[in-house]
Formats: structure tokens, C-alpha cells, sequence
């Protein structure tokens, strides 16, 4: 069981910076610091402990804090329900 779990490990890091580095070029929206969206292009990735940090803007920002990909993510707003 052991190795299985490894095996599985290993594969989710292996997805993890196949699908970061399919990101670069592709703009991407984040919340910064002090709560305010921030959005670019993905210009680089890099991994600290095996988790990738995608940079946008200068600023490296951990993969799992993304609140969006692709299009427009400039005007995506994860904190609003739109309307009809």
C-alpha cells in the first residue's frame, strides 16, 4: 500500500506541474494580500517543495490560489453572483 500511495503521490505532482506549466502565457487572476484581485499573464512557474507557484505581474503565486484561468480574467470577480 505503501507504494501505491507514493506511486499516487507522485503522479498528482506530475499532473500538478504539467497543468502549470501548460498556464504560462494565459492570463490568470489571484487575491492579493489585501483582498484585491490581481490579474496578467502567467510569464514563468516554479516550484518550492514540489508545489508550483505560477508568477503574474512579477509576483509568484501559489498555484491553488488561482481564482481564475484564461479569457478575461481581469474581469472576473470571485466574490460577486452575476446577475440577469
Amino acid at each position: 500500500l505503501s507504494t501505491m500511495s507514493d506511486t499516487e503521490t507522485s503522479n498528482f505532482t506530475l499532473q500538478l506541474r504539467s497543468a502549470s506549466a501548460a498556464m504560462i502565457g494565459q492570463n490568470a487572476a489571484y487575491v492579493d494580500a489585501n483582498g484585491v484581485t490581481q490579474s496578467g499573464a502567467v510569464t514563468g512557474v516554479t516550484f518550492y517543495s514540489d508545489q508550483p507557484y505560477v508568477t503574474i505581474g512579477g509576483v509568484s503565486v501559489p498555484f491553488e490560489s488561482l481564482t481564475a484561468v484564461g479569457g478575461d480574467a481581469a474581469s472576473t470577480d470571485p466574490t460577486t453572483t452575476p446577475t440577469s
